[in-house]
């Protein structure tokens, strides 16, 4: 089994955290391949869509190197399981707003908004470090996988608010009930980033290589 990261990277949004979730794989147990050529898309089992940056430069970047089409047919039409990582999650809503008005890749109806315009004004944004979820619909049966270890590391500025409030699988407390994880059919997608929280983001990897939708 061999799971591709999506190499979108740019002049404008880097690698991201490429080597990170691919070194965490690898620990994992995990075979691996960096996509940069949207037609290797046909050769991998699983697809990681990781990200950090800004919405607006992740999705022109995937748009621009086709990314899209390649996504939509391998993940929507073929049903290969898909993870989606931070602003790999944000960037499938229809609607983004930061650094202006853009769409998403509309795989999930609704939009990204910045924390300030929905939490509290005594929290600080971005909000960043460890926070324990809460599990709402766990369909992925990913709470016994990771047992008690459901604390994972966030850094972010914007937060996901889906229409289809049934999707959500789990939620972190930040001054605010804020979504913490999506999933349908072969779809999942996460606002913490795995790589980045120990033993909680290792037993979560190895749940993603073991999951058959």
């Amino acid at each position: 089994m061999i799971v591709g990261i999506i190499d979108y990277g740019d002049e404008n949004t880097g690698s991201g955290n490429l080597n990170s979730v691919r070194n965490s794989l690898f620990y994992a147990g995990c075979e691996t391949i960096l996509i940069n050529d949207p037609d290797q898309l046909k050769k991998v089992d699983k697809v990681i869509l990781p990200g950090v940056g800004a919405t607006k430069h992740v999705i022109d970047s995937i748009k621009k190197k086709n990314f899209d089409e390649a996504l939509n047919e391998n993940i929507l039409k073929k049903g290969k399981p898909f993870l989606g990582i931070c602003v790999g999650m944000q960037v499938l809503a229809t609607h983004l707003t930061e650094f202006g008005e853009h769409d998403g890749l509309g795989w999930i109806e609704g939009k990204v908004i910045n924390l300030k315009d929905t939490i509290s004004n005594d929290r600080i944004i971005p909000h960043m470090g460890w926070n324990e979820i809460s599990f709402k619909n766990d369909t992925l049966k990913l709470e016994k996988k990771i047992n008690r270890y459901k604390s994972f590391y966030f850094a972010h500025s914007y937060t996901l608010i889906p229409v289809n409030k049934s999707i959500v699988n789990s939620t972190v407390d930040y001054g605010k009930e804020l979504v913490a994880g999506i999933s349908f059919d072969n779809i999942a997608a996460f606002q913490f980033h795995p790589e980045k929280s120990q033993i909680s983001g290792e037993l979560f990897l190895k749940w993603f290589i073991e999951w058959s939708p």
